[in-house]
């Protein structure tokens, strides 16, 4: 197996095999975290999101924006899949009561 990439979760399923050993869901983590600060005119619910700590706001982008289900969060963060679901309520609660958020 000498000189072969590592292998990492690719976000369609399976494996990709990259040679940096990134990953390809933290870049895409990466890619909506840059493009909401771009996009500040949401009412404040993008300022919101960006104000969460790194957990919640993982689970709140891969799971909300994303749209990927909560077993391969888990597995990607490396969690069981009812810490994911208490970080995607936190992170909900805590963007909800933001001052960023309109009422």
């Amino acid at each position: 197996m000498r000189g072969r990439a590592p292998c990492r979760f690719r976000p369609g399923g399976g494996v990709a095999r990259t040679g940096d050993g990134g990953s390809v869901l933290r870049a895409g983590v990466e890619a909506v975290r840059n493009q909401l600060e771009i996009n500040q005119a949401a009412g404040g619910l993008y300022e919101a999101i960006l104000d969460l700590p790194t957990r919640p706001f993982t689970v709140i982008v891969l799971r909300h924006l994303l749209g990927y289900p909560t077993k391969r969060i888990a597995r990607y963060m490396g969690l069981d899949t009812r810490s994911v679901d208490y970080h995607g309520r936190k992170g909900k609660k805590r963007c909800a009561s933001s001052s960023a958020c309109p009422p």
